[in-house]
């Protein structure tokens, strides 16, 4: 007990500032990875949505369409066609197009023809993830939320 009394009322200060401090600069690097990851993500979104208009386009005018291999952020991925029905909360989907190698991890980030993305993981677990728009404006509060 003596040890606590001999703490003066500043020392108290320190120690609370001190806690807040390191609380606060764990905030900033949480929110700076969660904006990277997001940032990262959408980079990958809107080349896979590129891919899959250019597809599209090579499919309408009868040609043969090659699916790219490229990078994305410092990680080499294949854009891979799918073409398959997926049931993802009780509706049913068109999975087109994969990226895979993504920023997410072990798995593939997919497209469906309605321009919704889709995640599945190696064991086939399929969840739709949370990207808006790829070409159009994406609100400050989704970089800093889970996809």
């Amino acid at each position: 007990m003596k040890v606590i009394e001999e703490w003066g009322r500043g020392s108290w200060a320190v120690l609370l500032f001190v806690i807040v401090l390191f609380t606060l600069g764990f905030c900033l690097w949480y929110v700076s990875y969660r904006a990277g990851k997001n940032d990262y993500l959408l980079r990958e979104a809107r080349f896979l949505a590129a891919s899959y208009r250019n597809w599209q386009q090579k499919l309408a005018a009868n040609e043969n369409p090659e699916l790219p291999s490229y990078t994305v952020n410092h990680r080499h991925g294949t854009v891979v066609l799918i073409n398959e029905e997926v049931v993802v909360d009780g509706q049913k989907h068109i999975a087109v197009l994969g990226w895979t190698n993504s920023v997410l991890g072990p798995g593939t980030l997919i497209i469906t023809s309605s321009n919704i993305f889709l995640w599945r993981e190696p064991s086939g677990a399929i969840r739709k993830l949370n990207i808006p728009d790829p070409s159009g404006s994406v609100p400050f509060w989704w970089y800093v939320t889970t996809p």
